[in-house]
């Protein structure tokens, strides 16, 4: 009977929860919009990717931006992210890029620090390449720019990782 009450009062909270969730407005967020514009930036930096353009790839980053690989390979300025990327795709035709974001947090309205995941793909299928990344975002006239990327290794989330938001739920059920 507890248990069944349980499950009751628990579908309630998530309806709720879920109802609430739908009637946030942007405006509630004062971040929503930065968020809008870092999305279509990252979508137009995935399409300069399947495209295979090195110079479009480069115009993401700040003149004097830097990218640190997963190996710790660092580049400066734009000229260099360029020449590595050209390299990259005379090397690996038809490379495929997916961007999963984690998390974009402000310090200021004009800066942003995005944490996620990437997979590339190769065309002829097999296990993505898949690297954790940080990204430094600034906005200078009005357009967002990568300051500075970093790359590390991916570790998979394990079965705690996955069942931990149920963690409240241990305990003696009478």
């Amino acid at each position: 009977m507890k248990l069944q009450l349980w499950s009751a009062a628990l579908g309630s909270c998530a309806v709720a929860f879920v109802f609430l969730a739908g009637i946030t407005s942007p405006a509630d967020d004062p971040g929503a919009q930065a968020r809008a514009e870092i999305t279509k930036t990252a979508e137009a930096f995935v399409e300069a990717y399947h495209k295979g353009d090195a110079a479009a790839l480069a115009a993401f980053w700040t003149p004097d931006g830097d990218y640190m690989d997963i190996g710790g390979r660092v580049l400066k300025g734009r000229d260099a992210i360029a020449a590595d990327f050209a390299h990259l795709f005379a090397e690996n035709k038809d490379l495929k890029l997916r961007i999963e974001v984690a998390s974009v947090r402000f310090p200021t309205p004009d800066t942003a620090i995005e944490d996620g995941v990437t997979s590339v793909m190769s065309p002829g299928g097999g296990l993505p390449n898949r690297a954790h990344y940080t990204n430094f975002l600034v906005r200078q006239d009005g357009k967002w720019l990568l300051s500075s990327v970093r790359e590390s290794a991916y570790v998979p989330p394990n079965n705690y990782q996955h069942l931990q938001p149920l963690e409240w739920a241990i305990g003696e059920w009478v």
